[in-house]
Order: structure tokens, then C-alpha cells, then sequence
């Protein structure tokens, strides 16, 4: 599990969602502890310490892609804003790309915007354990 890609749901906050922008806020944790595992389960909280959250990459852009599907370029549907921790809550503000740029894109945003997509699911390393 350590350094390997993990994935849990991440709520979309409705009220932040912003049509001219493009953006609306996505909350990937909220640091509840979470049941993991099939055959050998444990419980997962991840810890909302801002010493050991690593922000870096989703401050840098990082992609927000269509279904975890980073092999193709046509599954970059947007980008991460930006990424913070507020209020016991990791937040990050994402922005979709231009409905003449990509229709897909476009199409998953009106679905968000609509209420349709509620949930996403966020992926994570997890780079040290207690």
C-alpha cells in the first residue's frame, strides 16, 4: 500500500460550482476513517496534519481526468486549480476545458452542473503509515 496509487469517493460541493469559470470545488477527504482491503482488511484515516499532506502536485496543475485513465490524452477532461486544507477538509477547485475543446469534457460538466455526477473519485499515495 505504501507509495502505491490508492482511490477513494470525493463529494462535489454543489454550491461552489461556477458556470463562467468552468470550476466547482470537489472534497477528496474529509479524514474519516474509511474500511479497506478484501481479504486482509483495515481501516485507512488519512491524516489532515498540514505536515503531512503533500499539496505539491495538485497545486502544480495536476490533471483531472476522465475515470482514472491517465494513458491518454483525451482523458485530460480539466485541471486542478488549486488544493487546500480547510476546515478538516481537503478541497481541491477544478476546472473543466472548454466545451469547443472537448465535447467529452463539456458533457461530464453539464452533468455536474446538473446534479448527475455527485461523486468522483480522487486518486492518492499514501507515503507514510502508522
Amino acid at each position: 500500500m505504501l507509495n502505491k496509487r490508492q482511490e477513494r469517493a470525493a463529494a462535489v460541493a454543489p454550491e461552489s460550482f461556477d458556470e463562467a469559470k468552468r470550476t466547482v470545488d470537489v472534497i477528496w477527504t474529509t479524514g474519516e476513517r474509511v474500511l479497506r482491503g478484501f481479504w486482509d482488511q483495515f481501516w485507512e484515516e488519512l491524516s489532515l496534519d498540514p505536515k503531512h499532506v503533500h499539496l505539491e502536485r495538485l497545486n502544480g496543475g495536476a490533471p483531472l481526468l476522465d475515470a482514472h485513465n491517465s494513458y491518454e490524452l483525451a482523458s485530460v477532461i480539466g485541471v486542478v486549480e488549486s488544493a487546500r486544507l480547510q476546515k478538516a477538509k481537503g478541497i481541491a477547485t477544478v476546472r473543466f476545458a472548454r466545451a469547443e475543446d472537448d465535447p467529452n469534457a463539456d458533457a461530464i460538466f453539464r452533468k455536474v452542473r446538473d446534479g448527475i455526477i455527485r461523486n468522483v473519485s480522487v486518486g492518492y499515495r499514501v507515503h507514510k503509515l502508522e
